[in-house]
């Protein structure tokens, strides 16, 4: 991880999931992502299981990097889910 990653971590970026499964801790973090940006809940669900399509991003033991980039959103917005029940 790049020292980087760390400047964009803010008081809001964890977010306390349920963590049932896959779609509904997607469905969780699309939300939240939603309430602290200007992008919608469209633009962002569609990029995020575009990204997952190409290659999961789990990573195995319950981890998951999940992360897209989109087109004019030029600052990163860094989210860290944590499941209840992983």
């Amino acid at each position: 991880m790049k020292p980087e990653f760390l400047n964009y971590l803010q008081q809001d970026s964890i977010l306390l999931v349920k963590g049932e499964n896959k779609t509904n801790v997607f469905e969780d973090i699309i939300a939240y992502v939603c309430s602290l940006c200007t992008l919608t809940d469209t633009q962002v669900r569609t990029a995020i299981w575009k990204r997952e399509r190409m290659m999961t991003t789990g990573v195995g033991k319950g981890l998951a990097l999940p992360h897209i980039r989109i087109s004019g959103f030029t600052s990163p917005l860094v989210v860290v889910a944590v499941c209840k029940e992983p």
